[in-house]
């Protein structure tokens, strides 16, 4: 460090976290140096950054209120840099944290602004993941034939963009979530109200996503 390459040696920090990540202790290592040395440079770019990284070494950690913590203070920072694409990032990382945590009224508000600002970016993919996101809920809440219509529309999206999920734990989420659907109103309901949100363009898709009313 202060060798005037503090930027150059975060970045290999930073992919050596993602080289370890089946090394805990490793990755969170490299994870905080990385973060330490972004944050000591004082700019509004590098300290969302920085937040960022300490959010993924308690996400690897397993502290989910240290990273609950971080999330939020990656959000303010994303904010105070003004870039669209890390203020959405974050909020759907913070979303992701509380929809999980069961905090579902809170992760279901910023999923709706985080939402809009991966449109204003182009960021499609991420779009459809916070699609099924906003779907996940309203499961939850008992909207199903809304939450089956968000799910159509996400899967369409992604058939669309060639990025349909492979992530194990996306895949078991999206599961669970269409059995719930059946249980609920039955498969021919379910599948009907999925064929509806395939029909959707991303516009109304979204505009259905933020319009129902958090409780």
């Amino acid at each position: 460090r202060g060798t005037g390459h503090d930027l150059e040696l975060a970045w290999l920090l930073w992919a050596a976290a993602g080289a370890f990540r089946d090394d805990a202790e490793r990755s969170v290592r490299f994870f905080e140096e990385a973060g330490e040395i972004l944050a000591a440079i004082g700019n509004p770019q590098w300290d969302a950054l920085a937040e960022a990284l300490r959010f993924r070494a308690d996400m690897r950690r397993g502290d989910l209120d240290a990273a609950e913590l971080a999330a939020r203070a990656w959000v303010d920072q994303a904010k105070v840099f003004g870039n669209p694409r890390p203020i959405a990032q974050s909020m759907s990382e913070l979303g992701h944290l509380l929809r999980r945590r069961g905090e579902v009224y809170e992760a279901e508000s910023i999923y709706k602004e985080a939402i809009v600002a991966w449109m204003e970016v182009g960021q499609f993919p991420a779009v459809a993941h916070q699609l099924e996101s906003l779907a996940y809920i309203a499961v939850g809440k008992g909207e199903s034939t809304r939450a089956a219509q968000l799910l159509g529309a996400a899967a369409e999206a992604r058939r669309q963009l060639d990025a349909v999920s492979t992530d194990p734990t996306e895949v078991a989420e999206l599961a669970a979530a269409e059995e719930q659907l059946a249980l609920a109103i039955g498969e021919a309901a379910r599948d009907a109200a999925i064929a509806e949100g395939m029909r959707l363009s991303l516009d109304d898709a979204v505009n259905l996503a933020v319009g129902s009313q958090s409780g």
